[in-house]
């Protein structure tokens, strides 16, 4: 279980990597909140896993379990639209900060699909979560919530708990990479459809291309490499422990975050740099504090 841990930590230092490189691709390159030309692109970019995963084993599975990881690659589109939906709402720490809510999610699908039911301990991590969420993402300068950031994140949280409830429900039946190739056909698949059935999102996706094809295209490729080798860990280790007690791992990407893009700044390179006030800093460490007591008491409970 440890193993496991450990895995689901380096994926969230991974991943943390690729929340800022995303932050900036939405700056630059969807400032107007329209984010499908990053959402298509990081559609097609898992083709290059397909390969990869049918030479390692038979493509081999049941009908209903193709269509379970089909559907687990629709949903990773649906994670990725509202996540960068997100970023475009707030600092990337505190939307990362909002997505931990993911795990609780995680328990209430898996106590549905596996029966696996939550107990006392376990819905009062819930709400600890919930609470660091909601004060993490209070604007201290208009005295409100975010509510669109809320929404955006909630329905990101959503969609990854019921998704990596579905990928581990079929691959515990089946090897890893035959999971990896149809949830990355799957993303493949749906990305397809977009481009060729909805013009807007066509036209964003070749505006796109066009207008950033060099910079976006190469920092666009350098984080879904960083993201697919996150997934791969993480998905390794969502073998080796509940999934839950791994998802908790993500509460320490907001940390990653905000040490990385100050270590950045420092140098010199271009990032989208956190709010650093004290105020700021002394109420989103108090949110932070919350998200970490619900993700250990999962951690401890699960």
């Amino acid at each position: 279980m440890f193993t496991g841990f450990f895995y689901g930590i380096v994926a969230a230092f991974l991943w943390s990597l690729t929340n800022i490189i995303d932050k900036y691709l939405t700056e630059r390159h969807a400032g107007d909140g329209n984010v499908w030309g990053i959402v298509v692109l990081s559609c097609f970019f898992p083709a290059c896993l397909l390969p990869i995963a049918y030479s390692l084993t038979p493509i081999e599975t049941e009908f209903r379990y193709a269509i379970i990881l089909l559907t687990a690659g629709a949903l990773m589109v649906a994670w990725i639209f509202f996540y960068l939906k997100a970023l475009t709402e707030d600092d990337t720490s505190v939307v990362m900060t909002i997505l931990v809510l993911a795990p609780f999610f995680s328990l209430l699908f898996s106590a549905i699909v596996l029966g696996e039911w939550l107990t006392h301990i376990q819905l009062i991590a819930g709400a600890l979560l919930i609470c660091g969420s909601l004060i993490v993402s209070y604007q201290r300068e208009q005295g409100t919530v975010n509510m669109k950031l809320i929404g955006y994140a909630l329905a990101a949280s959503v969609v990854m708990g019921l998704m990596h409830t579905l990928f581990k429900f079929s691959t515990v039946e089946h090897s890893f990479w035959i999971s990896v190739f149809w949830r990355s056909l799957g993303m493949v698949l749906v990305g397809s459809v977009l481009v060729c059935t909805i013009k807007s999102i066509r036209d964003r996706f070749f505006h796109f291309l066009v207008h950033y094809i060099k910079k976006g295209m190469v920092l666009n490729s350098t984080n879904e490499s960083l993201t697919l080798a996150g997934d791969t860990v993480f998905g390794f280790a969502i073998l080796l422990a509940p999934i839950a007690l791994i998802q908790t791992t993500e509460a320490y990407q907001p940390i990653f975050i905000i040490i990385t893009t100050f270590l950045l700044s420092r140098l010199g390179f271009s990032v989208a740099v956190e709010s650093y006030d004290k105020k700021t800093l002394l109420l989103r460490g108090l949110g932070i504090a919350f998200v970490l007591g619900g993700s250990t008491l999962m951690v401890l409970y699960t």
